[in-house]
């Protein structure tokens, strides 16, 4: 599913915004041969790119390539706002959308790790109302009918989208999109603003919503990672957001990563096409990431 579609759901845990540019300022540079590797192919690697940006199908992109520690690429291409006519620089920040999900997963092991929770543990320990879950009985035919899940959905099943929760704006069964909307999982557009779901209103809608599949038969690219973040909120008593600071961003030295980018830092982000260059459609939903984190 691609992430232009993916990034309409205004939902906490699969929406990364700020990503750490690509920036040589703390590594060495070294000539490719140096490191065993080909000017000539690497010259390939920007070709790729720039016929991308020449086409309109990207705005730009920040290019790098290390080995051994050292960079024997850095290259920033096109625009950083292409509306603006702002060209892109190396330190450009780009909002990472579902690569959240791998940071969440990473968090969820840890805490594993650390005895917080266990693979085999369902969903239902850490939110009761999910203990009584439905399943749609045939989504492939149109059946609306419900039946009882066969078992719970577990942490496992969320870490492998194997949980029967679905993406149902994108879902290739129809009969689940209905369904998602009565539950509330589709923030409704008011005057332009997408309405944002508090933790616990995410959590109720899921466990009102029928899943598509029977937990642990089918992979299914989904909110099993929002949910996830829940969970690992639930057991820490900390948001999303601070966890992955505390875990994951600060002993990294990922200092531009976060969900939501300062004023001092905004100057640099960039920012994506508006309208898709083969449908002619609003290509991204583009956020105010100034905002207050909603996790």
């Amino acid at each position: 599913m691609r992430d232009r579609l993916l990034s309409r759901l205004i939902l906490a845990a699969s929406l990364f915004i700020a990503l750490p540019a690509l920036t040589a300022a703390e590594l060495p540079s070294a000539s490719p041969q140096s490191q065993g590797m080909s000017a000539e192919r690497l010259g390939r690697v920007r070709e790729l790119f720039q016929v991308e940006v020449d086409s309109g199908r990207m705005p730009g992109a920040v290019v790098l390539v290390a080995r051994k520690g050292k960079i024997v690429l850095a290259d920033a291409l096109g625009y950083q706002d292409k509306e603006a006519d702002k060209p892109m620089k190396r330190d450009a920040i780009f909002r990472a959308y579902s690569m959240t999900k791998p940071m969440v997963s990473v968090l969820t092991m840890m805490l594993i790790e650390e005895g917080k929770l266990q693979l085999a543990d369902p969903v239902s320990k850490f939110f009761p109302s999910m203990a009584s879950m439905k399943v749609l009985s045939n989504a492939a035919d149109g059946n609306s009918e419900r039946v009882p899940a066969a078992r719970p959905i577990t942490i496992h099943d969320l870490l492998r989208h194997t949980s029967g929760i679905s993406y149902a704006e994108f879902s290739r069964f129809p009969a689940i999109k209905g369904p998602y909307q009565e539950a509330g999982l589709f923030s409704p557009e008011v005057q332009g603003k997408w309405i944002t779901l508090s933790p616990k209103e995410q959590v109720d809608a899921l466990s009102k919503a029928p899943l598509l599949w029977q937990p642990g038969t089918t992979w299914e690219y989904s909110l099993s990672t929002d949910l996830l973040g829940r969970v690992l909120e639930e057991i820490t008593h900390k948001t999303l957001g601070a966890l992955l600071e505390e875990k994951l961003l600060k002993p990294l030295g990922m200092k531009d990563t976060s969900f939501v980018v300062p004023p001092s830092k905004v100057s640099r982000i960039a920012e994506p096409l508006r309208i898709d260059p083969l449908t002619g459609q609003p290509y991204y939903l583009v956020l105010d990431v100034r905002s207050e984190e909603h996790t």
